[in-house]
């Protein structure tokens, strides 16, 4: 069970984190009071692949081992000893976590913050210092982040693989709006068609249903766009927020963007979703809007931001609409 850890060990471990480096006596104070002493057994998890990252850990004793599931067997990444800390970046971050912690032999950790503590929590009591917890995570990821930029001129393998999973979002497969900012807009060239779909009734079955049969229907519906993506040369797939996807493909122009925008429709038509719908069917169905680059909008970033919101007017409107975004010279009129 978690104990009320000593003040003075506690200081000296929570400056450990980098998080927390910088901070003022009172700040700490404060934070000290936000954490918690666990014991865990040999082979305890301390969080897994996927977890939210919304507790990081110091090592007090014992070791903690990370790893992560590469074809079906666990490669060992890091193991973290007395003093070091563990899990600190993703929880600045807020990111979810990419690999497992587990203790090795019997571990001792302060953990920050404790249960059912969040930061919303803390900032209402107390928001200077939360301020000041936020702003230096800030610097600790644009600082990681510089510092793998500089790591990225190497282009080792596994730069690659980290760029490929910064760029790929983690519960469909599909690209992720990152990469397209980063990525895919500055490189295009010649032409091509953003097309832009959002599922109808969506909610329904995440209200009847719960999260996990969203979580299905979204993972089946990005199977879908992948392969239609892959028909086309050069066309990629992305989630770019929550249920709102798109497929670009270069070359295409207005009547052949309607005709994947109809393709597209058919394939979420013929998703089975009985299975996360209790047995029950629940057939897809999406609206659309349709933006081409360079046509409508010579930035192509701010063209995808113009396109989804001319796809929440087509949602909005409902019906399976399919609407065109109109060329940006005519929009400025």
């Amino acid at each position: 069970m978690p104990t009320t850890p000593d003040s003075v060990e506690t200081f000296r471990l929570l400056r450990q984190a980098e998080l927390f480096a910088a901070l003022l006596d009172d700040d700490l104070a404060y934070v000290a009071s936000r954490a918690e002493r666990l014991e865990v057994p040999d082979g305890a998890a301390l969080f897994g692949e996927g977890d939210e990252a919304n507790r990081f850990f110091v090592v007090r004793s014992g070791e903690v081992l990370v790893s992560r599931s590469v074809d079906g067997a666990r490669l060992e990444l890091a193991r973290f000893g007395p003093d070091e800390v563990v899990g600190d970046f993703d929880f600045a971050a807020g990111t979810r976590r990419d690999a497992r912690a587990s203790a090795v032999g019997p571990t001792s950790l302060l953990v920050f913050p404790h249960a059912g503590v969040t930061l919303e929590t803390m900032s209402l009591e107390k928001p200077d210092t939360t301020a000041r917890i936020l702003l230096r995570s800030l610097a600790m990821v644009a600082g990681r982040i510089r510092a793998a930029r500089a790591l990225i001129a190497e282009n080792s393998p596994w730069v690659r693989e980290l760029r490929r999973r910064i760029h790929v979002d983690a519960a469909t497969g599909l690209r992720n709006r990152a990469w397209f900012d980063e990525e895919l807009a500055p490189s295009l060239k010649g032409g091509a068609a953003f097309v832009l779909l959002k599922p109808e009734r969506f909610k329904e079955l995440v209200d009847a249903r719960g999260h996990a049969a969203g979580d299905l229907a979204m993972s089946r519906i990005a199977a879908r766009l992948l392969l239609v993506a892959r028909a086309h040369p050069g066309g990629e797939a992305l989630r770019i927020r929550s249920n709102e996807t798109a497929v670009i493909v270069p070359g295409l122009d207005a009547e052949g963007a309607v005709a994947l925008a109809r393709t597209i429709a058919g394939e979420l038509h013929s998703i089975d979703l009985s299975d996360a719908n209790g047995g029950r069917p629940f057939p897809l169905a999406a609206c659309f809007a349709i933006a081409l680059w360079p046509e409508d909008g010579a930035e192509a970033r701010r063209l995808l931001d113009r396109a989804r919101d001319v796809l929440l007017k087509a949602w909005q409107d409902g019906g399976g609409r399919v609407y065109r975004v109109r060329p940006a010279a005519k929009a400025a009129g």
